[in-house]
């Protein structure tokens, strides 16, 4: 009588720790994708540390201020179109919620702490960064009741050494308002030299009447200068007051000279 089949097979006992075939393709293809995102992170910060290396070979070639203007608002839209953000102190940045989620220029700047300051937007948090949110609402942006949570954040991570990334949804509003609001608490400046120094270097800004209020409050309960006697309306109409704006008109015009002057420009 024949046997059947079935004897002749020696079923082996599965062990603790052995994969199945789907197990092991499933790890096979991670590890894959994984090695495969870091090439490309690679790849694409390369390409960042390029463009930023060709536009300050190119600012350096602006032979006028209104040149230098134009080229400006360029770099803001090549910035905004490579999801790159703005250095205003060696160690602070602002910028769009694109910023935070671009991980190769946050390897590029050696960004490890980033503050979203929205209710809205959230982030592709990466493993050896620390995120952290202060829900500044889009519609009633108050920041009162976070500028002493920022400034602790911020100043937690200058003495780890860690540069900070603070970002809103377009990086116009929010963002730059608690930047401003850390210069005012922390450094003690008025908000009118915080106002002008985050202007300067970062993308154009497109603060509320609220926030604008609450930080010229902050400034004032600090005994630092203020605009006194401002509405928002006043300040929309003519966000620096007559006199600060004509001041403000007499500094640019001397920055002007100054750097028509450095570069040797001759009318």
């Amino acid at each position: 009588m024949q046997r059947p089949i079935t004897q002749f097979i020696v079923i082996k006992p599965k062990k603790d720790g052995d994969k199945s075939v789907g197990q092991e393709i499933k790890e096979k293809q991670e590890r894959e994708f994984k090695l495969f995102k870091q090439k490309e992170r690679e790849r694409m910060r390369i390409e960042l540390q390029k463009e930023k290396n060709k536009m300050e070979v190119e600012e350096k070639k602006i032979d006028s201020y209104q040149r230098l203007i134009e080229f400006k608002k360029i770099k803001e839209q090549k910035q905004r179109a490579f999801g790159i953000g703005c250095s205003i102190t060696k160690d602070i940045y602002i910028g769009s919620v694109e910023s935070s989620n671009n991980q190769a220029w946050l390897d590029s700047e050696c960004i490890n702490v980033i503050i979203n300051c929205t209710c809205e937007c959230s982030n592709e948090e990466e493993e050896g960064r620390e995120y952290y949110r202060l829900p500044i609402s889009k519609y009633h942006n108050t920041i009162n009741p976070f500028v002493k949570e920022a400034c602790a954040l911020i100043n937690l991570a200058h003495s780890k050494g860690e540069k900070v990334l603070i970002h809103s949804f377009d990086g116009k509003n929010r963002a730059p308002a608690l930047l401003i609001a850390y210069l005012i608490q922390n450094n003690k400046m008025s908000f009118m030299n915080a106002f002008n120094m985050v202007k300067t270097k970062a993308w154009t800004l497109e603060l509320s009447m609220v926030l604008v209020s609450e930080l010229n409050a902050l400034s004032s309960q600090l005994g630092l200068t203020s605009i006194s006697g401002m509405t928002a309306s006043q300040f929309k109409q003519d966000p620096l007051t007559r006199r600060a704006l004509e001041d403000a008109e007499l500094e640019i015009a001397d920055r002007k000279k100054k750097w028509e002057f450095s570069h040797n420009v001759i009318d």
